[in-house]
């Protein structure tokens, strides 16, 4: 169609965007992530200093209210990503580093556990640019800078896959649909393009691997990926 006309996008923003915000917290150093759970009882908020805060939204008017501050290990420049597990119980973050990219820490309890996942590649300059849950919440997948798309058993500390999926780096990953036990990846790179995987095709120690699916249409490289959820349809950016 020929879209909007002036009035129409007058409208449509006056009625259903925001138009006005007020300042739930204050920060040392530039927030660079934020998330709200599944349910959207918690919000975690990521900062460039390491700092992971999150914020019960269940309060009235949806108040965003400071529950509990973690201070991120083993960060360099800042979290990259993070996506919390479909229980709330753990949040997966990632950086910048050879040996520690990928880590693990608990949301709740009145202890703080870090765990280092066993993601790295040679080189001081590996990094690990996006993550999501997955296998039922006890995997985590992610992309990285190295063109390779790994997986992590965090149960049982394994490395379950780890592939050549693209020629330039992985920027986001993300899983076809809600259920976290979806057997369906899609990725997208700096390369521009965006592949549709089959977990159950992947493993660990293969070279490389054909995807199900090869999307085109970018010209620059893709920043993230935003499943609908129905394990059919995506946006992209």
């Amino acid at each position: 169609g020929a879209g909007l006309s002036s009035s129409e996008r007058v409208s449509a923003i006056s009625s259903h965007l925001p138009t006005d915000g007020r300042t739930v917290a204050r920060f040392q150093h530039r927030v660079y992530g934020g998330k709200f759970s599944a349910d959207g009882d918690l919000y975690v908020a990521t900062t460039q200093g390491g700092s992971i805060v999150v914020f019960d939204a269940t309060q009235a008017a949806r108040e965003l209210v400071p529950e509990r501050r973690i201070e991120a290990r083993n960060i360099r420049w800042t979290i990259t990503d993070f996506d919390m597990s479909p229980d709330r119980r753990f949040l997966a973050y990632s950086s910048i580093g050879s040996s520690s990219s990928a880590n693990v820490c608990n949301l709740t309890g009145d202890y703080e556990y870090h765990e280092k996942l066993g993601m790295h590649s040679p080189g001081a300059a590996f990094a690990v640019f996006c993550m999501r849950w997955g296998g039922g919440g006890q995997e985590v997948v992610a992309g990285c800078n190295d063109c390779k798309l790994r997986a992590y058993d965090v149960e049982h500390k394994t490395l379950t896959l780890e592939v050549k999926a693209h020629e330039d780096d992985i920027n986001a990953v993300s899983l076809a649909d809600d259920s976290f036990r979806s057997n369906v990846i899609v990725t997208g790179s700096d390369d521009a393009l965006i592949k549709v995987w089959d977990r159950r095709m992947l493993g660990v120690g293969r070279a490389s691997a054909a995807p199900q699916g090869v999307l085109h249409g970018h010209t620059e490289g893709v920043t993230y990926l935003s499943p609908k959820g129905d394990g059919r349809y995506m946006v992209s950016n």
